[in-house]
């Protein structure tokens, strides 16, 4: 296995171990059983176990980016291009449910202690925002969309109903919300009319 190959093995072995499990219960030791590496093989790609797991949630997030990215062209209709962002969104988190659940699950109080994971999850956030909210401000730009809100406030407020849209239900009763409906009732809201 080449070098990058080993890294994915242990980001692959890592991700099944910690989205079945609670942080605390997954050793070092498991991840190089499931990823067929040595304790050292492991130890040369990351620090410890908060790095393991940082390291896993911000390439997801990277992976999350680029496929968003690969959905907008630039010279696309907004309205399209939004729904592919939804879509995209749909697409990674039914993919990579796991990954969903702790993105949602670990929020900013418990990777705290995690040094450095809040401010490299935010820039991260960022970056997706940025997309979404580029698409948007075309859209004001072409005057389809209303200037009222920030791009960057639109952009999170698409965001946030896209992943209310596709989220997994935990039994909480709710009935699924077709995506297209979402999306639909967002850009209801900041047409022009």
């Amino acid at each position: 296995m080449t070098r990058g190959t080993k890294r994915q093995a242990i980001l692959k072995a890592a991700e099944e171990l910690f989205m079945s499990r609670r942080f605390d219960q997954v050793t070092m030791e498991e991840v190089c059983a499931k990823a067929h590496v040595g304790k050292g093989t492991i130890y040369r790609h990351f620090e410890n176990k908060e790095d393991l797991y940082s390291q896993l949630l911000l390439s997801g997030l990277d992976e999350l980016y680029a496929s968003l990215q690969r959905r907008v062209s630039a010279n696309g209709m907004p309205d399209e291009e939004l729904l592919a962002i939804a879509r995209a969104l749909q697409s990674f988190y039914r993919r990579r449910e796991g990954l969903f659940r702790s993105l949602q699950a670990v929020g900013f109080r418990q990777i705290m202690g995690f040094r450095g994971l809040r401010e490299e999850m935010c820039k991260r956030h960022r970056r997706i925002v940025g997309l979404a909210g580029a698409v948007i401000a075309s859209g004001v730009r072409s005057g389809s969309y209303l200037s009222a809100i920030p791009t960057q406030t639109t952009a999170r407020i698409f965001l946030a109903m896209a992943r209310e849209a596709v989220r997994p239900r935990d039994g909480d009763g709710a009935r699924p919300v077709k995506l297209e409906r979402v999306v639909s009732l967002f850009l209801n809201g900041i047409r022009k009319r």
